[in-house]
């Protein structure tokens, strides 16, 4: 199972989606062809990520997640440094906050380490996709908790997760005032992976993106959003996240109408995949800048229907933000 779960790391980690799916394929053949719980087990959670999740379908990568953990046999993988159980509990984790749930996922999260530690399991993928969590609550204070954990575990361990842990570490920097260093950290983290023959995924140009912008590199960071978009291929999870990064850079350049266009690609593209998450946090961005323009009625109607929809997570930044901007609407 470790072979198994190593290699196909590596290549989910190259973007190699298509190769990914084929391995998950011969793992599932073999795990029914010999009866193997713990095989079954494995092949159901990187079945969930590689053919469900990354392609933005939630339900179905959920379905995964959840097999995965029907089928498991916490004897087979006891100290293992890939657990299936605690990497399926991190993805339900994950789906749950894109699907509108963030308190049901920020339990999802926490059961995932706790997990961890109960088996005495190596951390650092575990810790890592914890902080990726918080990073889409837009949490820098609870990822940079997690992300100097996993630098310390990591730094112990001589593991690749120091680079993550560096990625991480960055943005919450960048995020919480620190913006030069934390921009550093983040190129420093990617340059590590870069040597190691890793490409620049997505997220994690978004996230360099994002501390560029807080350090006044405009052009900077709207390049490295320009050049991660066409590059996702068939990881449709990211692309909400990209068109509202890209908007706010062009806000922030002064070019609402580009601001604009992207908010709305934001929007669409998180209805298709059913991301709440970010369905709301895009529409945000397009009732506000309606609001600026002197169409707060249409602001207004097109804002309260998202944010009525949920019922949980009203701590959260992005539901905050929503209900002052409605509260604004109103008055």
């Amino acid at each position: 199972m470790r072979a198994s779960w190593s290699a196909w790391n590596s290549i989910s980690a190259r973007n190699d989606i298509a190769v990914a799916e084929q391995m998950v394929d011969q793992l599932t053949e073999t795990a029914r062809g010999s009866g193997s719980r713990s095989g079954l087990s494995m092949a159901h959670m990187l079945r969930g990520i590689s053919c469900h999740y990354y392609r933005g379908d939630l339900a179905q990568a959920r379905q995964h997640y959840e097999a995965a953990i029907a089928s498991y046999v916490e004897t087979e993988f006891l100290g293992d440094i890939w657990d299936p159980h605690v990497r399926a509990l991190s993805q339900i984790a994950l789906v749950l906050s894109h699907s509108g749930k963030p308190y049901q996922a920020k339990v999802k999260a926490h059961e995932s380490v706790t997990l961890a530690d109960r088996l005495k399991s190596p951390l650092g993928g575990d810790l890592y996709l914890a902080a990726v969590f918080y990073i889409h609550l837009r949490d820098p204070s609870k990822v940079q908790e997690i992300a100097e954990r996993l630098l310390s575990l990591a730094s112990e361990q001589q593991s690749v997760f120091i680079n993550d842990a560096s990625v991480c570490r960055g943005w919450a920097m960048a995020q919480q005032g620190n913006a030069n260093e934390g921009t550093a950290l983040i190129r420093s983290g990617l340059d590590s992976y870069l040597t190691l023959g890793f490409r620049l995924d997505a997220f994690t140009s978004r996230l360099l993106s994002e501390a560029q912008a807080c350090a006044g590199q405009l052009k900077e960071a709207l390049d490295a959003i320009q050049a991660a978009i066409p590059a996702i291929g068939a990881m449709q999870i990211t692309l909400p996240s990209l068109f509202w990064c890209r908007g706010e850079l062009h806000l922030k350049r002064g070019d609402e109408s580009l601001a604009d266009h992207d908010f709305r690609e934001a929007v669409a593209a998180a209805r298709r995949i059913g991301s709440k998450a970010y369905q709301l946090r895009a529409t945000t961005s397009v009732a506000r800048l309606l609001r600026d323009t002197n169409r707060r009625a249409e602001a207004r109607a097109m804002h309260a229907e998202i944010y009525n929809w949920f019922t949980e997570g009203f701590d959260t930044a992005d539901l905050k933000d929503a209900k002052a901007l409605l509260d604004d609407l109103k008055s």
